[in-house]
């Protein structure tokens, strides 16, 4: 089943790429496990200026998403869990704004990990 809604974290740098501070919040998927690019640019545009210092502007540093992917097949989920290497399972893709095209496609996930998906968005202050 496709997800609803996924956890997005604004990552704020400093000039010096600093963690400044973290913004999390849920996005309702309009279209189930699809973000558009158009919500993703909202979600940029509306943060790019500081409520704290007017001079300040954010620029887009990167995009990540974490997508656990994993069949929901019972003998798969054990071999997940069971194993310790996160190697074996690499979920963290870094995007290309400027190479999305419609948006991101979010792959099922079983259940009970559906709340781990996320889209980080990572924003660097610049004067």
């Amino acid at each position: 089943m496709p997800n609803e809604t996924i956890k997005i974290n604004v990552i704020y740098l400093n000039k010096n790429k600093v963690v400044e501070r973290i913004e999390k919040f849920i996005q309702t998927l309009s279209v189930p496990g699809f973000i558009s690019k158009s919500v993703i640019m909202k979600i940029i545009q509306s943060r790019q200026t500081s409520l704290y210092n007017p001079r300040l502007f954010y620029e887009l540093e990167s995009i990540l998403v974490y997508n656990i992917d994993i069949s929901s097949e019972p003998q798969i989920i054990s071999k997940f869990i069971k194993n310790n290497s996160p190697s074996l399972y690499n979920y963290l893709s870094a995007l290309d704004f400027m190479a999305i095209d419609e948006g991101i496609t979010i792959k099922p996930t079983p259940s009970f990990l559906k709340t781990l998906n996320s889209m980080y968005v990572i924003l660097q202050g610049q004067e």
